[in-house]
């Protein structure tokens, strides 16, 4: 929750910024995201009332249908501000705060569920103007006037069975995921890199057709299912046969030059936040070269970027507080080494799991579509990954049993314990005695 223009923060409140009765949402759009991937079609749309006159969240549901779209979710608009849409005027989203979330599982602000969540998407060109802070600004209902409502396109890109999930329960939020790795992969892109997708995130691909292979990762106590999944992916590296014109200097100093990537990095993450715990967050760690940690560019979107997402009283594995986030963890394949007469490639963080070096032809790659409501989205995965999975996972293809482990237990079987060498080796004989 940022603060409002009567707070004497240092924001300008003398124009349609400031988001009086007045604002009619003059929406910025970053060309070289938002407004080059999305059509036009499908942009964000921002009604608002009149003057003076109390607006209520059903004239503005009632404004959206009348144009064939829906109010949008704080999980949608996040994703369009993401990518780069901006508009300094507070609307009404579809979230209501923590509706339906066990007590036992909610950290605080009880008295506030059920309460309407309005906000303010600012970025780069908002931000800078000094009317508002980086983020998706939210405010409940009643703390501040809204004067309209954001609605977003019916369209449906994804042709999988990824399944709505609820960020109020603090499960995944799965456009911003989508956004936030569509960011990522641009850059990647335009230096010519190469990656894949693995882990949980290659169940996902295959069986959903997004990111997404579930809407939670753990069992809180309370019996709720919650925390989101990340994007595991491996890092873009030297490994890549065929990717010679990756320019790693060139992806790294993108991302660290990435406009919105540093005003978030920029951005204070504890001054003026709605959580009334004092759990030390620190500032985003962006997208940098060296993570500090495994699950790098951990994004936590209700500190760092403004979205009211509730957290739980409980991680996956401890027992604090846990707030959704969006983030990639990048596995690092970059250890050469043989293993009965066989080069592979290990992952740093134990050296165990391994991967056939015939699977970093890029030629062999496989392109699938992650795309998810009005985002278009792709990414790559090894040949063979149905095999891998069903040597690793076994029952993949079905929904995976989230019951099977609580809060500070492991998932029996892992892609990092999995060693599928020979499994990959026999995927690509033939590509062998082609001399790819």
């Amino acid at each position: 929750m940022w603060p409002l223009c009567s707070d004497g923060a240092g924001l300008d409140c003398s124009g349609p910024l400031g988001g009086p009765a007045s604002c009619k949402g003059a929406a910025y759009i970053d060309t070289m995201f938002y407004g080059r991937l999305v059509p036009e079609k499908d942009h964000v749309q921002y009604v608002h009332g009149d003057v003076g006159v109390k607006f209520d969240y059903e004239a503005g549901e009632k404004m959206c249908q009348a144009q064939s779209m829906d109010v949008c979710s704080q999980d949608q608009l996040g994703a369009a501000w993401l990518l780069g849409y901006e508009n300094g005027c507070r609307g009404y989203t579809s979230d209501k705060w923590a509706l339906g979330m066990p007590d036992a599982a909610l950290m605080d602000l009880h008295d506030r569920r059920g309460q309407r969540i309005s906000n303010a998407p600012s970025g780069i060109v908002l931000a800078k103007a000094g009317a508002l802070r980086v983020g998706m600004n939210g405010r409940f209902e009643d703390d501040e006037q809204v004067v309209g409502t954001y609605c977003c396109s019916r369209t449906n890109l994804n042709k999988g069975g990824t399944r709505p999930c609820d960020q109020q329960l603090a499960q995944a939020a799965p456009q911003l995921q989508t956004a936030n790795y569509i960011r990522w992969f641009e850059h990647l892109r335009n230096n010519g890199g190469y990656t894949a997708l693995i882990a949980g995130t290659l169940i996902g691909a295959l069986r959903n057709h997004s990111l997404i292979p579930e809407c939670a990762e753990s069992k809180h106590t309370s019996g709720i299912l919650f925390q989101e999944p990340d994007v595991d992916l491996i890092m873009p590296g030297s490994q890549w046969v065929g990717g010679d014109i990756f320019n790693k200097t060139g992806f790294f100093h993108d991302l660290a030059a990435d406009p919105l990537q540093i005003a978030l990095q920029n951005a204070p993450t504890t001054s003026g936040n709605i959580y009334t715990n004092d759990a030390y967050e620190g500032r985003w760690e962006g997208f940098i070269e060296n993570p500090m940690s495994f699950s790098s560019s951990r994004l936590q979107l209700c500190r760092h970027a403004g979205v009211l997402f509730p957290m739980t009283t409980a991680s996956g594995t401890s027992d604090d507080w846990k707030g959704l986030a969006v983030f990639l963890e990048q596995w690092d394949y970059a250890i050469k080494d043989e293993q009965e007469g066989r080069g592979v490639w290990l992952d740093v963080s134990d050296g165990t799991g391994g991967i056939c070096e015939e699977a970093f032809n890029v030629k062999t790659l496989e392109k699938v579509d992650v795309s998810i409501g009005a985002f278009p989205a792709h990414a790559y995965i090894m040949k063979g990954s149905e095999r891998f999975l069903d040597t690793i996972y076994g029952t993949w293809r079905s929904k995976l049993d989230k019951q099977a482990y609580s809060p500070g237990e492991g998932k029996e079987r892992s892609w990092s314990q999995a060693n599928v060498v020979e499994v990959c080796q026999e995927v690509h004989q033939s590509d062998s005695a082609q001399g790819i």
